[in-house]
């Protein structure tokens, strides 16, 4: 049984490193990133913005491809999303939206 919890457990993990650096160590070390406060302000606010809003859509694409096939999907993209921020330099490296 527990076999059953360690991917998903880990791909959470990964996750919540990702958010942990957007949200906590972004506006601390802005200025590490190339960006101003008010540069920092704008990527949370979009990212905000843009989760809210995609929502409605994301439900309905899960009940036409499956639950299971969107579980699959999101692991990947959210692995892929956070590996990116340790390899990405430049202004598209610093973008989560």
């Amino acid at each position: 049984m527990a076999h059953h919890i360690i991917g998903p457990s880990l791909i959470i993990s990964l996750a919540l490193l990702g958010d942990t650096l957007l949200y906590a160590v972004l506006p601390a070390y802005a200025e590490g990133f190339g960006l101003t406060l008010p540069w920092v302000g704008v990527m949370l606010l979009a990212n905000r913005f843009i989760r809210v809003f995609a929502y409605g859509a994301i439900a309905q694409l899960s009940e036409a491809v499956g639950a299971r096939r969107m579980h699959i999907a999101a692991a990947i993209v959210t692995t892929l999303s956070t590996a990116l921020y340790g390899v990405m330099q430049g202004p598209a490296g610093r973008l989560d939206l």
